[in-house]
Order: structure tokens, then sequence, then C-alpha cells
């Protein structure tokens, strides 16, 4: 066994996370014998044929104690080491974003479900930025957006809930990529920023905006995500998590949100004006203004921000 890095255990008690990392340790080379527990030490520590293992159980373990949380940090920046955490949800201020998180789920006695995330790569989005002239300004948005989803997501993990952060966090880049072919015009948009594309952007714009509509962004950037890798399953999952990233989603039929990733985005969104964190009051106040210029207000925007504030309770709620 020759990985380094982190690696996150999550799952209730007896769910398999300490006979996971105990199989690491015999992995790594470790005498069955010396291969212990480290519940009431909280780290425990192996050394095999010139690699490290630190198996970490933080169940007893109170989050504001500093001089743990600095020996974590040291111990996570070594390069030759394997670091295992259970119960990582107690330590997620301290953890890595290049970690891997394993979720343990009791099935049956002899019977378990494993969920595992791998560290995200977003280059083949910024690659999409590029191609698309994604200007930044948006771009500054949709990263603020994922910053905010994240953070929750990382919230409802701490309480034991599965969260997909990977998905979480494309979804937020990727919910506004072909969002200026719904301004009004693309040498001051209603972001209140100035911007001078070139006669390439305008180009592709143009002809987007005469395929799909004024407005209809969100399904231009779902039909470039069904078309980027068809054979990618996955793919076709974020092109339909994209699409429920519409104002309306709340109160659709169609694209209606279905999964805590969507709700997540589709809320941050509501907390995102440009790239500061503000109330939903002030954001929807921002958009009236900005998506409704001297028109009338449909009545259903009301229905939608009432539903938006109802979503807002509940989310927190689950979260005390």
């Amino acid at each position: 066994m020759n990985f380094k890095g982190v690696i996150c255990l999550y799952g209730e008690i007896g769910a398999g996370k300490t006979v996971f990392a105990k199989g690491c340790a015999e992995a790594l080379g470790v005498n069955k014998s010396k291969i212990k527990s480290p519940t009431f030490s909280f780290i425990r520590e192996y050394k095999e044929k010139g690699l490290e293992m630190y198996h970490c159980d933080f169940y007893r373990i109170n989050n504001d104690d500093e001089i743990l949380h600095h020996t974590l940090d040291e111990i996570m920046k070594k390069k030759n080491a394997l670091v295992i955490i259970e119960w990582a949800q107690n330590l997620s201020q301290v953890l890595p974003k290049n970690r891997i998180d394993i979720f343990f789920e009791y099935k049956a006695k002899n019977s378990r479900k494993l969920t595992i995330k791998f560290p995200q790569n977003t280059d083949w989005i910024l690659d999409l930025y590029k191609k698309y002239f994604t200007p930044a300004h948006v771009i500054k948005h949709m990263r603020t957006v994922a910053d905010f989803a994240v953070k929750m997501g990382e919230k409802y993990i701490k309480k034991g809930i599965y969260v997909d952060l990977k998905k979480v966090e494309e979804i937020a880049l990727l919910h506004d990529l072909l969002k200026p072919i719904s301004f009004f015009n693309w040498n001051n948009s209603q972001f209140g920023q100035k911007m001078a594309p070139s006669k390439n952007a305008i180009k592709l714009w143009t002809r987007l905006r005469k395929k799909y509509g004024y407005g209809n962004d969100v399904q231009a950037t779902v039909d470039v995500l069904k078309n980027f890798d068809r054979r990618n399953s996955n793919m076709a999952s974020l092109a339909n998590s994209v699409l429920t990233q519409q104002f309306d989603a709340i109160i659709s039929q169609k694209y209606p949100l279905k999964t805590l990733e969507e709700t997540f985005v589709y809320y941050a969104d509501k907390r995102v004006k440009h790239t500061k964190v503000v109330s939903l009051k002030e954001r929807f106040e921002d958009g009236r203004k900005r998506y409704f210029q001297n028109k009338k207000i449909p009545k259903y925007t009301s229905i939608i921000e009432r539903k938006i504030y109802k979503m807002e309770k509940s989310l927190l709620h689950n979260l005390t």
C-alpha cells in the first residue's frame, strides 16, 4: 500500500470505520497485534518501510482544542504519510480540500454501503469558461455561490448527513456559464459591471441568444453539458441538476429541486449579490430592479420569494 494523503471517514458507531482503518494499517505492513484503536489517545502513529500512517479518532474530541488542531495540521502536511480520520465531521474547519471522504452506512450484520468522494478537479470547467467567453465578474459570482453552498454542505456533513460536495461545487460553478445571453446588452450588463467582450464573444452569444431566446441561458448551459461527454452518465446528471437552478425551479414541475446539492446551490445563489453575501430581502430587491426594468413584476415572483424564505428556515432548522 503506497497511498499518501488524507482520508476522512464518516458514519455512525459500528458502521465499520475502525475496521477500515485497521485494514489500512495491515496493508501498510503493520503487525496485527500492534494495531490498536486510538479512541482515547485520539491519534495513533504507525511507521513501516519508510511510510507513516496516522489513525485518528475524534469521537470524543472538543473541536475547540487548538493544540490538537495544530498537531493534526502538522501531520497532514507530511509528504510520506497516510492520515485516516474517524469522526472527521468534528474537525471540518481544519480538513484539506484535496482529501478523500468515505461515508459508511450500516446495512446488515455483514453488510455496509460505502460512498467515496474524491477531490474535485475543475480544470474542465475553466476550459468551458474560455470556450464560451464567460465574463470575469460572472465567474467571480459563481465562485462566491460555490463557496457559500459548499460551506453549508460541510455543516450538514458535520451533522452526519451525506452531501456530495463535488457536485455542489460543479453545479455552482456552471449555473451561470452562459449568463451573457440573458444580459440586456453587452457593453454595460445588469450586474453593473463594464464589459468589453471580443467580437468572437459577441458573435457566439448572438448565435446562442437567437437559438435559445433571451432569458434561457440555463437551458443553453444544460445542452452544452449534455454534449460535452455523451458517454458520461454523471455529466447528464450534472446537466439535469444545473437545469434546476432556474429562478422558478422551486415551483416547477418540469425541473423541480430534488437533491440537497441542488437546493444548496439554488439557495446560495439567492444569497449572493454579485460577489457579496447578502440577505434574501436585499437579493430579491436587486433582482426585481435588474430583471424587470420598467416592467410589471409577475405575480409568481412573490410566490417564489415566499417559498425561498420557507426554504431558508428549513435549511437553517436542520443545522440546529
